[in-house]
């Protein structure tokens, strides 16, 4: 049919001749009031490239794509399909208006942002203005490589960059991270591991280089200190609680959630909470070893024993509820419908479990009748979404 779909967006299109470009299919076509010069067919070639890369959904390779048209001083108009030369009235098309535009003493054409207070002495306010420029000309130049490298030494000096609005300000999130040795995290205080000074200087080191690549993200650099901190120095860093130790002991890994989805403690028969840390502890540490039937053993225990679910993306836990072995996920339910499903989940386990497939799946059925969905694999049930999204079609000239 030709249909383009875009999920990141939620749109679609359908592909026909009017937006064929020079190498193919690239879903645009040029304002027709725009008349500056430009080289068309690498206009087109460029646009192709990007709507492939979001067919494809490498959004990041879309990106610098577009940041290459943008350097060429071209305007691309997702919503109207439609892209043009960006016009500056006194000066002509901005690609070629950079090209050969004076930018003054600094090089550049940023400014600070008015509302960044940080303190900043003129060699550092220097050394960020030469980086700026140095950038700024990478990508006149159509260099991004080196204008990336640039962008990731700034960030890594906690330096915010706006292009939109050609500001520049320290990244207060970032910078008030930063203490003294350069990192942001504390010894535990409970650490007693003996440690000289060469080798707190070494792991202050390895936590400094590993938050610097995680602020320029570059992660693999990141991961690497990370695994010379485990692997050779024996010291366990929790981001969460933004403390490391050296003592081979394990920093406790999940709180309590204490969302809507969390059961109150008194709802549940005799909760073990020292019981349920300890093991959730232990399970820690068997991740660490890379001993994972028995971390996932722990994580099974913990659900069938204590009733209790971890979410490790969060780093939470919480206490749920068990019906046939099955909990709920999601909002809560009203109380009559929970009270009608909790049997039915009950029933249902125990037809499977007698392999009397055909009542299990009737059983479903009616779960499903009252507006509720099983997961089997993860063992939760939630209520169906009222809220669904929908595709909508891109406008076109």
């Amino acid at each position: 049919m030709g249909v383009t779909v875009w999920d990141r967006e939620m749109v679609w299109f359908v592909s026909d001749g009017r937006n064929q470009g020079a190498n193919g299919y690239s879903g645009y076509v040029r304002d027709e009031r725009d008349r500056a010069e430009v080289d068309v067919v690498l206009v087109e070639n460029l646009l192709e490239e990007r709507t492939r890369l979001r067919r494809e959904r490498d959004f990041d390779g879309a990106d610098a794509v577009r940041e290459e048209l943008n350097a060429m001083g071209i305007a691309v108009f997702d919503k109207d399909l439609v892209w043009r030369v960006k016009f500056d009235r006194r000066s002509g098309p901005s690609g070629a208006r950079d090209q050969n535009r004076d930018f003054g003493p600094l090089g550049h054409d940023y400014v600070r942002a008015a509302n960044d207070n940080a303190e900043l002495d003129e060699a550092k306010i220097g050394h960020i203005n030469d980086l700026i420029a140095r950038r700024l000309q990478a990508k006149i130049s159509r260099n991004f490589g080196e204008a990336d490298a640039l962008r990731d030494q700034l960030r890594a000096e906690c330096i915010a960059i706006n292009d939109k609005t050609k500001e520049w300000s320290v990244d207060a999130d970032a910078y008030v991270k930063i203490g003294p040795n350069g990192h942001n995290l504390e010894r535990a205080s409970d650490d007693e591991a003996e440690l000289d000074d060469e080798m707190l200087e070494r792991i202050n080191a390895l936590l400094k280089r590993r938050l610097e690549s995680k602020i320029s993200r570059r992660f693999d650099d990141a991961d690497a200190a990370l695994s010379e901190l485990n692997d050779d120095l024996g010291v366990w860093v929790s981001d969460k609680l933004k403390s490391w130790r050296a003592d081979g002991k394990a920093f406790p890994t999940h709180v309590r959630g204490r969302d809507d989805e969390d059961v109150p403690s008194s709802e549940v028969a005799a909760f073990d909470e020292a019981g349920a840390l300890e093991l959730i502890s232990a399970r820690a540490l068997h991740k660490r070893a890379a001993e994972y039937e028995a971390a996932d053993e722990i994580v099974d225990k913990l659900r069938s024993e204590y009733n209790v679910v971890l979410d490790d993306k969060r780093g939470t836990y919480r206490l749920v509820r068990q019906y046939g072995g099955y909990f709920r996920v999601g909002a809560r339910l009203p109380s009559e419908t929970l009270e009608k499903v909790a049997p039915l989940l009950e029933r249902r386990t125990t037809a499977k479990e007698a392999q009397d497939y055909e009542t299990a799946d009737a059983l479903q059925d009616e779960i499903s009748s009252l507006g509720i969905s099983l997961d089997s694999r993860m063992r939760t049930f939630r209520a169906y979404s009222s809220q669904r999204g929908s595709y909508q079609r891109r406008a076109t000239r």
